[in-house]
């Protein structure tokens, strides 16, 4: 009896622990199954899958007529499970064969202890033919995406290029990185027991969205400036020469160019001081270009007027210990003919009659002294001395070019305010970014600003620069034939960056244009460093203003002797100026809806916003309609609508 009491006792005991044995291995079982089941998939499937990213696909690059700068192609890149191959000398030896390469640079890669190694990126679909026939399941091909610039050095300091790994490195393709990049490709291979990769199984495409990038430069422009950039580079022997062609009303660039430049395809094969886009990486004392701004500050002051006469000092100008001097003396000149022949002492007085405190508030207006915040990487801000910090020769060299800096797009942009009415201007390359499905995300706005110039000043200063490019001024080798325009040379000393003073011949020679004279379309700045012989700007420069200038003003459809666009043939040159905000003060007392037809978008913005009338614009350009019509009421208009048009810009093909 008590012997089947214990075997019982003991029967119950093995059966609590068969049954608690039991509860943990469903307990284990619902731990692995439920609670930890995807960590140890993901664990798992780590041990028999691997992959590696490969570079992304990326937007197109356009000009603003829609041709190709910049895109992406397929490429078949070459690579290697380097544990898989055990002749790997002879392997070395034949793909070296197959891709004209070095069969020991292979080998090493060969030797690596990585289960996966590139042996070459973008190989010819001849050579990945060569590498199928070999039949090698240790050696395969890949497809991915390489970038491809079809205009080769064309506009390539602006548009950039991108590494082996399709980031963005330079230019637009670094500044718009982001938008540019579309979705990586992960390729999945499969490994072995011992962990080594040795078969590609599939290739997944992330989410990620790619975008068009549509620039403002139109390619045939860009083509004209590059070639008479290298034309005066190589009979001048000139370090480098860059230039700017911007719509002095909308800020867009036409074209931006540096010569020496890069091939893209290729940038590997060049130095990296060739990359740099000198519009705005490069600073300089822009010498007499700056006498215009002086004049134009004061005329708007009333501190002067164009007959106003100042002493020349015969060319010698005691200041401050210091001596100004003119390359010619002169006696007394108009303030008229001190911007035509260039005085630097007359120049200086004009400056002295506003105070460089005024002119230092309207530089910095004007964008000198920062950068102007245009979509390119490395813009530099130049330098315009504060006037808390200014000693009196400082202030009256700065008057005519000296002891600041700039870069050539603050000129081009500065050039364009003294000119277009005497509105701020923000200079960009950017015209819209589109989506993958072809929908406009963002476009650039108008680029109108704060007017720091009447309409009259601004017309007094087209006159006089227009002065200079006829007989008997500086820049006369500037003039376009049957065409009109103005603009102002400048040569300038450069400074040693060592010893800290001028170096004795060696020169920046530069000029800023613009043309029509009366109604401009453009605003032109090149700038030549360091030509050899002649170095005056009127003789190295500003034929290259004309030689480009020829090509824009043609390819905009502007015909010879036209004067003012033809949708503002309505005014007459002969008479006073009026501008459009003059005009329209006048029509707002009758209490009608002006004409904007002709008009630029800045004008028809500024005067709605001061005509309290709601507007929405469509296009570029000039005015071409407007609704509702001109002379309505304006208690009566509830949204006024315009339509703008660039005259023929870019129908040439």
């Amino acid at each position: 009896m008590r012997c089947n009491l214990q075997n019982q006792n003991k029967i119950k005991v093995a059966g609590g622990l068969l049954l608690l044995g039991l509860l943990l291995c469903l307990s284990k079982a619902f731990w692995l199954q439920i609670v930890v089941s995807e960590e140890y998939s993901k664990k798992a499937l780590s041990e028999i899958f691997t992959s590696i990213t490969l570079p992304p696909k990326r937007g197109e690059i356009l000009d603003r007529n829609g041709k190709i700068l910049s895109i992406s192609i397929d490429v078949a890149s070459l690579y290697a499970h380097p544990n898989k191959i055990t002749d790997k000398e002879g392997i070395s030896h034949m793909l070296a064969q197959i891709l004209n390469s070095s069969s020991t640079e292979i080998l090493e890669k060969l030797k690596s202890d990585r289960p996966f190694v590139w042996i070459k990126r973008a190989i010819t679909p001849f050579e990945a033919k060569k590498v199928a026939e070999l039949k090698n399941p240790a050696i395969g091909i890949l497809k991915e995406y390489a970038r491809f610039y079809p205009n080769k050095s064309l506009a390539s300091q602006t548009v950039g290029f991108v590494n082996i790994d399709n980031r963005g490195v330079e230019g637009i393709e670094k500044a718009f990185d982001f938008l540019l990049m579309g979705p990586e490709k992960k390729v999945v291979l499969m490994k072995d027991a011992t962990g080594k990769a040795f078969a590609v199984v599939k290739e997944e495409i992330g989410q990620k969205k790619i975008h068009q990038v549509s620039l403002t430069i139109d390619r045939e422009l860009q083509q004209a400036m590059e070639e008479a950039l290298k034309k005066v580079v190589q009979e001048r022997r000139a370090i480098s020469a860059n230039a700017v062609l911007m719509d002095s009303n909308t800020g867009e660039i036409l074209a931006m160019a540096t010569y020496p430049s890069y091939d893209p395809n290729n940038y590997g094969l060049f130095p990296p001081e060739r990359y740099r886009n000198r519009s705005i990486t490069d600073v300089y004392e822009p010498g007499s270009v700056m006498k215009p701004f002086v004049f134009a500050l004061a005329l708007e002051k009333g501190a002067i007027t164009p007959s106003s006469l100042f002493h020349c000092e015969n060319g010698k100008y005691p200041v401050a210990g210091k001596v100004i001097k003119d390359v010619h003396p002169y006696g007394t000149l108009t303030a008229e003919q001190v911007i035509v022949k260039s005085s630097n002492i007359g120049a200086s007085k004009i400056g002295d009659k506003v105070g460089y405190e005024e002119f230092y508030k309207f530089m910095r207006k004007l964008g000198f002294g920062a950068p102007l915040g245009i979509e390119l990487p490395g813009e530099r801000s130049g330098f315009l001395r504060d006037p808390k910090r200014v000693r009196r020769i400082e202030e009256v060299n700065t008057y005519f070019g000296q002891g600041v800096t700039v870069t050539t797009l603050q000129m081009v942009a500065g050039m364009a305010t003294l000119v277009n009415g005497g509105y701020v201007v923000k200079p960009h390359l950017v015209r819209e970014i589109r989506d993958e499905k072809g929908a406009i995300i963002r476009s650039a706005p108008p680029s109108f600003g704060e007017r720091v110039l009447s309409g009259r000043t601004s017309d007094i200063v087209k006159g006089v620069l227009e002065k200079v490019t006829e007989g008997g001024g500086t820049g006369s080798k500037a003039r376009v034939p049957m065409y009109s325009v103005g603009g102002k040379t400048g040569t300038a000393q450069k400074v040693d960056p060592i010893l800290k003073t001028y170096a004795p011949g060696r020169y920046i020679s530069s000029f800023i244009g613009f043309a029509p004279a009366d109604y401009p379309r453009f605003v032109l700045g090149i700038v030549v460093d360091e030509p050899k012989g002649e170095y005056y700007g009127g003789v190295v420069a500003a034929p290259v203003f004309s030689e480009i200038a020829s090509v824009a003003l043609a390819r905009m459809g502007l015909k010879p002797d036209s004067g003012p666009h033809p949708l503002m043939a309505q005014i007459n040159k002969e008479k006073e100026y009026i501008s459009p905000m003059e005009s329209c003060l006048s029509m707002a007392q009758q209490n009608v809806l002006p004409d904007f037809r002709g008009m630029p978008i800045r004008e028809v913005l500024n005067t709605a916003r001061l005509l309290r009338v709601p507007v929405e614009i469509k296009g570029s350009g000039f005015a071409i309609k407007q609704d509702p019509r001109p002379g309505t009421g304006l208690n009566e208009v509830r949204k006024l609508f315009v339509e703008f048009h660039p005259p023929n810009m870019g129908k040439g093909g």
